[in-house]
């Protein structure tokens, strides 16, 4: 019988727990994310807001996240890579750097990640991500500012 009160008392409580209140499973709350960038672009974002002067190939997808964050610092990334990818090796002829570039920023989005200690998927809200970030990473040396 008390067992029963303290079951009843706490799905009116905590609805999300009890199976007829429409939710069948629990979420973290951030699991949707509004945009998906890579690791390496939140670095840039930095990068190109201090001035940097580095080969940014992608500065219109930098610019995007940049106004999207401003007007939500809120927003809901997830951090996607395609670093789980299974990397095969061959010789790199010196006029294929569309390949060179594509391990290079792979290589970017696994340091960048494991200095913030997150992993390839996770979803967070911008504001902490870039708290995250500039805790964590004094400075791009070693990441891709060779």
């Amino acid at each position: 019988m008390i067992t029963e009160n303290i079951i009843v008392k706490a799905q009116r409580v905590v609805p999300f727990f009890y199976k007829d209140s429409g939710m069948n499973k629990l979420t973290d709350g951030i699991s949707k994310a509004d945009i998906e960038i890579r690791p390496y672009q939140l670095l840039s974002t930095i990068c190109f807001l201090g001035g940097v002067e580095c080969q940014l190939p992608e500065k219109d997808t930098i610019i995007s996240i940049i106004k999207q964050v401003g007007n939500n610092p809120a927003l809901r990334i997830r951090l996607v890579s395609d670093a789980d990818e299974i990397l095969y090796y061959r010789y790199i002829k010196s006029d294929d750097y569309t390949q060179m570039e594509k391990i290079f920023n792979r290589k970017r989005d696994l340091d960048v990640l494991q200095r913030l200690g997150l992993m390839v998927g996770d979803t967070r809200r911008a504001r902490y991500l870039y708290e995250l970030l500039f805790q964590r990473i004094k400075t791009p040396k070693g990441i891709c500012a060779y």
